[in-house]
């Protein structure tokens, strides 16, 4: 099983977005398990590029929180349809 990376292809203070190496399988899945302690956060997927982009409030989120959110759900690998 290949492992899953995952790049920082461009960071501004409220928004980020992350290359992965591998599809998400089930993007509401995903996003359901990144923002269901955070509702600060929105995400949009490009299943072409594999790349996600994370919108959040910086007065309640940081960068690096949302992030390390990202980066613990569960790996879009796992994540089952529905």
């Amino acid at each position: 099983m290949k492992k899953l990376s995952v790049i920082i292809m461009h960071k501004l203070p409220n928004r980020v977005r992350l290359k992965l190496s591998e599809p998400i399988k089930s993007f509401e899945t995903f996003r359901e398990n990144v923002t269901k302690d955070s509702e600060s956060i929105e995400l949009k997927y490009s299943p072409v590029t594999k790349s996600v982009v994370a919108t959040f409030n910086p007065e309640k989120v940081n960068l690096q929180e949302a992030i390390c959110l990202l980066y613990t759900s569960p790996s879009p690998r796992d994540v089952e349809e529905s």
